[in-house]
């Protein structure tokens, strides 16, 4: 085996048997190549996200495009992008991630890395939802005392 053959089978290893999403779109940001730990996320398989624009991962049109000029085009300028986003599972739940960036050297490409994140986005919003209870408990608790 020469050395480019085993370059390119650790590349296949690493992409198919991560524990991290992968997606690679192109310039029109289409779909061009999905891990399995991706389609596993969002519930989608290879063969249904192949070939379509990433808009449909998004969970609006608007979303779509907020996320095209705050992370696709930064990437596309060689910018570092590492953002939590809210991703369209093919069920239509919410799945936060969190999001890398890079540019495929060489091709006009970029390549995102994706972790979910929704356990970690969950638990923070109870804890924060805990708190605005308990501030208003202790609000109401102050309030209703009687001046001395």
């Amino acid at each position: 085996m020469n050395q480019s053959t085993n370059k390119s089978s650790r590349f296949e290893q690493v992409f198919y048997n991560t524990g991290v999403g992968i997606m690679i779109v192109d310039k029109d940001r289409v779909l061009i190549e999905v891990n399995p730990k991706f389609c596993e996320m969002l519930g989608f398989t290879k063969e249904e996200l192949i070939g379509k624009n990433a808009e449909i991962i998004h969970l609006s049109t608007e979303m779509y495009k907020e996320f095209g000029e705050k992370a696709f085009n930064q990437v596309r300028n060689n910018k570092t992008v590492n953002l939590d986003w809210p991703c369209k599972s093919k069920n239509g739940q919410t799945v936060w991630c969190r999001i890398a960036g890079d540019p495929v050297i060489g091709a006009d490409e970029v390549l995102w890395t994706v972790v979910d994140i929704t356990e970690r986005v969950t638990s923070q919003k109870k804890i924060e939802d805990m708190e605005i209870k308990k501030t208003g408990k202790l609000f109401s608790f102050c309030c209703a005392a009687p001046l001395i």
